[in-house]
């Protein structure tokens, strides 16, 4: 139902959890997300030394494009700051390579 609403209202690329049971048609493109900036374990928030855990585990890994999940209605100042310091240390580094979302899409991501 949802991925019949999405393109019924013209969407042609979801960006979605990379657990997620993909919908399967062609007339709408997914790219996966593998790291959600608000994760959880047994429903309590990561604090930032497991967020960052987490993260560094997405990124060495061999599955492609890390995906970075935000949440801009629970996204607060605090946030934002670690945020930007995590896209300056990313953007500093050698093997990180910013890719807009329709470039993904173009790769088959």
């Amino acid at each position: 139902v949802t991925a019949e609403l999405l393109t019924g209202l013209g969407w042609r690329v979801l960006s979605r959890d990379h657990t997620a049971e993909p919908f399967g048609r062609s007339d709408l493109a997914e790219v996966p997300v593998t790291f959600d900036w608000f994760g959880r374990t047994g429903g309590v928030p990561w604090g930032p030394a497991q967020r960052a855990d987490r993260l560094a585990s997405s990124l060495t890994g061999d599955d492609g494009p890390t995906g970075i999940m935000l949440h801009h209605a629970v996204t607060d100042e605090e946030n934002l700051a670690a945020i930007d310091q995590l896209f300056a240390l990313l953007a500093a580094h050698p093997a990180a390579r910013p890719a807009p979302l329709a470039d993904l899409v173009r790769a088959g991501s």
